[in-house]
């Protein structure tokens, strides 16, 4: 096609270089100072000032469940919660989840795909994590849940979790035998909130 610009890499090279010596420069110390001082301005650690200028503009918007101010960009984002805790308890986001077909995980491609055995490494130690706590839940539910406690998915009242004390991320960083992540002494119950917390630290 005529006309249409390629970056070659004798182009891309040629910029780097004009860039390189753009930013060097540049007068760092002042655009720090410049940078502190609209900090210490606006109260804020970003160049914006949370007034009701940025509001209206949709800069700022209150979290719908803590009211805490969330940044985002209205044009590109439908962004309405601060974290993942705020969002478990939001019920647009539980109604979305309720409506979600998962009829497909009951077919026979997905079961293939789920047994596929170029999976990542970190897929199958998870999948195997997995079959066998459920396997020594089932076998040692007294002991795990002795209170019988409801297990639950995330965002329901009342409702309770089966955790791994120390993680399967931990373990399959550290080569640890699946059998120790999903024995009865590495499992609990935990209410849906404090495995959300603990799972985003």
């Amino acid at each position: 096609m005529a006309g249409k610009y390629t970056r070659t890499p004798e182009i891309k090279h040629k910029q780097s270089l004009i860039m390189k010596e753009k930013v060097k420069s540049y007068d760092w110390d002042q655009i720090d100072k410049k940078r502190k001082k609209t900090i210490e301005k606006n109260n804020s650690k970003v160049g914006r000032k949370k007034g009701e200028g940025a509001k209206k503009t949709g800069w700022f918007q209150p979290c719908v469940i803590c009211s805490k101010d969330i940044w985002i960009i209205p044009s590109k984002s439908d962004r309405r919660t601060c974290s993942r805790e705020c969002m478990s308890c939001d019920p647009i986001y539980k109604e979305k989840l309720s409506k979600i077909d998962k009829s497909y995980m009951k077919s026979n491609t997905y079961k293939l795909a789920t047994r596929d055995p170029n999976k990542p490494k970190y897929k199958k130690y998870q999948y195997e994590v997995h079959k066998l706590t459920e396997e020594n839940y089932v076998k040692h539910i007294d002991k795990i849940n002795p209170a019988g406690y409801t297990r639950t998915l995330c965002g329901v009242d009342g409702g309770w979790q089966l955790d791994h004390i120390i993680s399967i991320k931990y373990g399959f960083e550290n080569n640890i035998d699946p059998n120790i992540i999903a024995s009865v002494d590495n499992l609990q119950m935990l209410p849906w909130i404090e495995n959300v917390k603990k799972g985003s630290k």
